[in-house]
């Protein structure tokens, strides 16, 4: 993969990303919430709260991820592999340009 390429690609994502960050925080539902609420609707609330900032938290992890390899960008060290300093093979870095490993590495880290 180019680097310029994959420049532009970690950029948009950032782009995408930070817009969608703005997006979830918008949709925040007040905290405050209507005291004369059931508790079944207390309870919905309650999971719908856990699944927004799971969601949240997700998207924050993925722009990290994201920012990382920006940075191994400006280092030189972009395609090279975290853990085994092997090059990331071209296919990995087309479709998960911010990958810090390549598949082998990866897959040891996630049986971990």
């Amino acid at each position: 993969m180019d680097l310029q390429d994959a420049r532009e690609q970690l950029e948009q994502m950032l782009t995408e990303l930070d817009a969608t960050l703005v997006s979830q925080e918008e949709d925040d539902p007040d905290e405050a919430g209507d005291n004369e609420q059931n508790s079944s609707d207390a309870a919905s609330d309650l999971t719908e709260n856990d699944r927004e900032q799971a969601l949240r938290e997700a998207t924050q992890a993925h722009r990290a991820q994201v920012a990382a390899a920006v940075a191994r960008l400006d280092e030189g060290t972009y395609g090279t592999c975290l853990d085994c300093a092997q090059p990331i093979g071209e296919a990995r870095l087309q479709v998960r340009p911010e990958a810090s490993r390549c598949v082998q590495c990866q897959a040891k880290a996630e049986a971990a």
